[in-house]
């Protein structure tokens, strides 16, 4: 990105988002590119007196947009903030354990394990990444019928995991 451009938009973004107060500060800064990004692919649209009304509208655009996928709770147009440095995230991936001695292909191979319709389920959303919901879609199934998959798969791969019980002598 040309530093010109950059330094020219800065102060519009900065006036744009200092008014959402509402608007996490990482969030602003992930709006911030999107203004950029959005300024850019609109650039034959600026230049002239108006230049900055028009990049201000733009941003104003992008914060409105994200404000209003947020209302409706439509995961497709919001930006999803996953990030090791937000606290929560990242005291839930310190409870995540790391098995030893086992690595990924051990677990595409327990997946392979699955009944059909449970792989499907467990590999478009642990390996893909889909929603629940987006795995109810692409599969064509009920939500319960995807949560129900999701179940009998997660116990089924603790099982496959599982250490052997190691037998004890009783001392009498």
């Amino acid at each position: 990105m040309d530093n010109t451009f950059v330094e020219k938009y800065q102060p519009v973004i900065d006036k744009v988002l200092a008014n959402e107060r509402k608007i996490r500060r990482d969030t602003k800064e992930d709006l911030a590119q999107e203004c950029y990004i959005d300024l850019l692919e609109r650039q034959s649209e600026l230049g002239g007196s108006d230049d900055i009304e028009k990049a201000t509208m733009i941003c104003r655009t992008v914060v409105q947009k994200f404000r209003r996928s947020r209302k409706r709770g439509d995961e497709k147009d919001m930006i999803k903030m996953v990030s090791a440095d937000i606290p929560n995230i990242a005291r839930q991936l310190a409870k995540i354990g790391v098995p030893e001695n086992q690595d990924v292909d051990d677990l595409h191979e327990a997946i392979e394990t699955l009944e059909p319709g449970v792989r499907q389920v467990i590999r478009s959303m642990f390996v893909t990444g889909y929603t629940r919901k987006e795995t109810a879609e692409v599969l064509g199934l009920s939500d319960k019928a995807v949560r129900w998959r999701m179940q009998k798969g997660i116990e089924a791969l603790k099982k496959y995991f599982e250490a052997e019980p190691q037998e004890t002598e009783k001392v009498i």
